[in-house]
């Protein structure tokens, strides 16, 4: 908690105030399309052009370890997008999208010195373009698998100072470039009691490395700017219907004890265990 004392002495005008003030217009706005191939597959299409305020926090800081930046920019972004869907059978789905974007001022945060101290800038221009695909799979009736996957290229596009030509083409910090994430779980039913369910669940996240700068090579580049790969598996188990409402569960993250960071370099929690338990109230409301 953060408590804050202000004392005024003497008479106190509010006419000494330094204000800002700007005025801007700004125009979106966005067509969809969506093609239905069969029952059970559509595909969609979609163009926005998407305007994004900074917010409160990203103009004026948190008066802590975020700097204000009274000069940054609304952000502009040309979105255009194009995606498959299938659905299998019951409860079983494939999603694939591809992306492009073209923005113009983007806001991002940029960590200052050791890190302790950060504030948001706008970037020039930058394009996004990958691909995301995503299945839910249910191949029996307990057993349940899920993937992501998400491939994206975020870089520097063109530059309005000849000075930072070299800088085309490089990616944004902070930025991974690869990741997905596949989990699984299977439940138990009926194992002490006709009414109660065990659930065993396995998840594994990869990120590939990345820098917390601008590199022109990863491959040559300063280990310091380096995220290394990261490597996350977890394993947990739920149990519940021994009383009503009831539900009893653990999870033990990052099972192998490797190095895991944040997306500048802050390193994320090693083994641990979490224990919960919930119990939900079950009302009647009545009109």
């Amino acid at each position: 908690a953060l408590a804050i004392d202000v004392d005024f002495t003497g008479d106190f005008n509010t006419e000494s105030l330094p204000f800002l003030t700007f005025k801007r217009s700004f125009n979106g706005g966005g067509v969809a399309f969506k093609y239905d191939i069969s029952e059970k597959a559509f595909i969609r299409t979609s163009y926005e052009r998407a305007i994004r305020i900074p917010t409160i926090r990203e103009y004026f800081g948190n008066f802590a370890n975020i700097l204000q930046n009274l000069n940054l920019k609304p952000e502009r972004r040309h979105n255009v997008n194009l995606g498959l869907n299938l659905n299998l059978v019951s409860s079983q789905n494939f999603t694939f999208n591809a992306f492009l974007r073209d923005q113009e001022d983007l806001i991002r945060v940029l960590a200052l010195g050791d890190g302790a101290v950060s504030i948001f800038i706008n970037e020039g221009q930058v394009r996004s373009q990958g691909v995301e695909l995503s299945t839910n799979l249910r191949p029996y009736k307990n057993l349940k698998i899920d993937f992501n996957f998400t491939y994206q290229s975020v870089a520097i596009s063109d530059s309005d100072d000849i000075r930072d030509d070299s800088f085309i083409g490089v990616q944004i910090p902070n930025i991974p470039n690869l990741l997905f994430t596949t989990s699984a779980s299977y439940t138990f039913e009926g194992i002490f009691k006709s009414a109660d369910r065990l659930n065993l669940f396995w998840s594994y996240f990869y990120v590939n490395r990345f820098s917390i700068a601008f590199v022109q090579d990863i491959q040559t580049a300063n280990p310091d700017n380096i995220i290394p790969t990261q490597h996350d598996h977890s394993v947990g188990v739920s149990y519940s219907g021994i009383a009503k409402g009831l539900t009893f569960s653990a999870r033990l993250n990052n099972v192998f004890d490797t190095d895991l960071f944040d997306n500048f370099r802050a390193p994320n929690p090693s083994r641990n265990i979490m224990l919960k338990i919930i119990y939900k109230l079950n009302r009647n409301i009545k009109n």
